[in-house]
């Protein structure tokens, strides 16, 4: 973005939300004291209802475009870029399929939109290959108790419910870590106990010795793009613009065929 934006003629300036609805009431608050000339916002909690809706209304009103990112807010009519998260679901768990699993669990993210789209692809691939889907090998998690669920003190929990599986989607590198460390602290180990696929392709994918298969996000085509697009809303208008990318398999050692 920032190098796109600043061959134009543009700088940044950075707000940060922590996924928390009052942190990005101050942001979009402390932005409409400034001279901006265009608004790019990573949702927050984008599978709620939004409390700062009139504040983007406000934006709007003084013609300053705004551009979502990885999805928009539910019946809010905006620009957005996103990646195909339905398809990043059902690729990773349609990957695990083709390995021979059978058992496959699910860890999605209960307040952002992008959990419910992955957890979209991964019925879709239970669906199209006929395989039942159970509701005991899925995990919701929120924002606010991801700590709780993924941490150290919940590594029995997290062994319990993997138990009858060979096999996960996790939501993200950022859990899919704490996974990992918590199978390997009990012994069990990966692929040969249970094949993982995750979503991002961050650093922390390639961070430990399991290297992790996952559905890489186009971080750097992502913002060059939506720079673009924000520096054409900003001549044309705030008119709606809707683009969207596509994801892709990388394939490491974290995910094998199943055993047994």
């Amino acid at each position: 973005m920032d190098q796109v934006l600043s061959e134009n003629g543009y700088s940044i300036a950075l707000g940060c939300t922590n996924n928390q609805f009052d942190k990005e009431r101050q942001c979009l608050e402390n932005f409409m004291k400034q001279d901006i000339k265009g608004l790019i916002v990573e949702t927050t909690k984008s599978a709620l209802p939004n409390p700062n809706i009139e504040l983007y209304d406000e934006f709007r009103k003084r013609n300053i475009p705004v551009l979502f990112m990885h999805g928009s807010y539910k019946g809010y009519s905006a620009s957005s870029i996103y990646e195909d998260d339905v398809e990043a679901g059902y690729i990773a768990t349609k990957h695990l399929i083709e390995l021979g699993h059978r058992k496959i669990a699910g860890i999605f993210k209960i307040d952002d939109i992008q959990g419910h789209a992955r957890f979209e692809g991964y019925c879709r691939a239970h669906r199209e290959s006929g395989i039942d889907i159970n509701d005991k090998r899925i995990i919701w998690f929120g924002t606010d108790d991801m700590l709780y669920k993924f941490g150290k003190q919940s590594g029995d929990m997290v062994i319990e419910f993997l138990e009858d599986s060979t096999s996960l989607v996790c939501y993200n590198e950022q859990i899919s870590i704490k996974v990992i460390d918590i199978i390997r602290e009990k012994g069990l180990t990966i692929p040969e106990r249970l094949s993982l696929v995750s979503f991002d392709d961050s650093e922390l994918a390639v961070a430990s010795e399991v290297k992790m298969t996952t559905v890489a996000h186009p971080k750097e085509k992502l913002g060059i793009e939506a720079a673009n697009l924000m520096l054409k809303m900003i001549k044309e208008g705030d008119g709606i613009f809707k683009v969207k990318m596509t994801p892709e398999l990388v394939v490491r050692n974290s995910t094998g065929r199943v055993n047994g």
